[in-house]
């Protein structure tokens, strides 16, 4: 049962990584982090599952599947950063208002600074 688990979990991993060029040639946003969990999860699993078994195959394909993961995880903290230095995370104006707009509460004892923060970065109420 194991196994028909590990194979699944290899055809999920293939998926996976078809998928990357289609998520490398989108416009970068916080939702990449999703994409790291299965891939990190599936290659903490398959080098378990390598070290458990005797064949040389599994072995390298377990850490062939954590060499893998810990680039894309790279990557993507490192895109991560870039957008936060360049301000485009949250790149977008509802996003910004909904955070904000989720902020009142723990503003109210000053409604001029949650009302100064939205001027100052130029949140237009929709």
């Amino acid at each position: 049962a194991c196994t028909f688990f590990i194979m699944v979990g290899y055809f999920l991993y293939l998926l996976l990584l078809r998928l990357l060029p289609i998520w490398v040639f989108q416009k970068f946003n916080v939702a990449w982090w999703a994409y790291i969990f299965p891939i990190s999860t599936s290659a903490n699993a398959f080098l378990h599952f390598s070290e458990r078994a005797s064949s040389l195959v599994w072995k390298i394909a377990g850490n062939t599947t954590a060499v893998i993961a810990i680039l894309v995880f790279v990557l993507v903290a490192v895109l991560t950063a870039t957008q936060l230095m360049r301000g485009n995370i949250p790149h977008d104006d509802i996003s910004i208002t909904l955070f904000l707009d989720s902020k009142i509460n723990a503003m109210q004892a000053s409604p001029e600074r949650y009302l100064d923060t939205r001027t100052r970065l130029g949140v237009i109420d929709l």
